[in-house]
């Protein structure tokens, strides 16, 4: 009987420590899981709205969690597809002024520069310059809110963008530098546009992190700056750096053959600008670019 009545005790204690345990899990806990399930159902909700028809009537976006953040989120993405452009952004602009910087969220950025491809230019540069006061440290958002005013024959403020990227993560400036260069070499400003590409070749010597097809057009670049000051020998390195970064069909490979078919050409060698632009030919893809090809080989 005394036994059983000390085993009974000891299962006891046992449930009670179980119990206890429990609880404090429950206690540190639950507001972490309640945290990740709220963000899992801003996520889906952000989704559905950014899938479907942009003028359809959405569900409220005051109640999601209880979260400040999710709902000047959803009501400034729907408030920009209404084409309520002005309110939208004075809404985030009050909230960005009474709400700390940690709740200024990639996730938030990423969704409205998601959603400023699809709105009319006016509410995309809105939905850009959002993105970029929403995540300031975050370079993408700049870069992708340099590329929107490039694509949109806006280049000063695509030159202050590319340049606010840089600032905002040096350490990934190389892509910045890149794009920057490509846009001063689309307005003939050369020197600039040289400057920006050296300043990419010295950092990817230091550390390459650029993907292929981006370092090639770096290296094309450089290699038609070089060639159109008749710099032949400097223009026949970039030229080929370029060609052994990638070589994919169309342009810039076709074109760095031409190049240096033209280099060859220019130097009174006919044999080798001949072979240059017959494998120009070889990564030709459209009509034009053959033409191109063929026009010299005419010559």
């Amino acid at each position: 009987m005394m036994a059983r009545q000390n085993g009974w005790r000891w299962r006891s204690r046992e449930l009670f420590f179980v119990f206890c345990l429990t609880g404090a899990f429950v206690l540190f806990a639950l507001p972490a899981l309640t945290q990740a399930a709220c963000q899992n159902a801003r996520a889906e909700r952000v989704l559905r709205f950014l899938l479907r028809d942009t003028n359809a009537d959405s569900e409220s976006a005051n109640e999601i969690c209880g979260a400040a953040p999710s709902a000047v989120e959803l009501r400034a993405l729907e408030q920009l597809a209404a084409g309520e452009s002005a309110q939208a952004k004075a809404d985030v602009a009050d909230f960005l002024s009474t709400h700390p910087t940690a709740e200024r969220s990639d996730f938030w950025a990423a969704r409205l520069t998601f959603l400023a491809a699809k709105l009319p230019v006016t509410a995309g540069q809105i939905a850009y310059d959002l993105a970029a006061q929403i995540a300031p440290t975050t370079a993408l958002f700049w870069y992708q809110r340099g590329d929107f005013f490039a694509e949109n024959d806006m280049p000063g403020e695509a030159l202050e963008s590319y340049r606010g990227g840089i600032q905002a993560q040096p350490e990934k400036a190389v892509d910045g530098y890149a794009r920057l260069g490509a846009l001063y070499y689309q307005l003939r400003r050369m020197d600039e546009a040289l400057e920006a590409f050296q300043q990419v070749e010295r950092m990817e010597r230091a550390r390459p992190i650029l993907p292929n097809w981006r370092a090639q057009l770096v290296y094309f670049y450089i290699a038609e700056i070089y060639r159109s000051r008749q710099n032949w020998g400097d223009s026949i390195v970039y030229y080929q750096r370029a060609l052994d970064a990638a070589q994919t069909s169309g342009w810039p490979t076709y074109a760095a053959f031409v190049g240096l078919g033209d280099v060859a050409a220019a130097q009174g060698d006919r044999a080798q600008a001949y072979a240059l632009y017959t494998r120009a030919l070889d990564f030709a893809a459209t009509a034009a670019q053959r033409q191109v090809v063929q026009s010299r080989l005419a010559k």
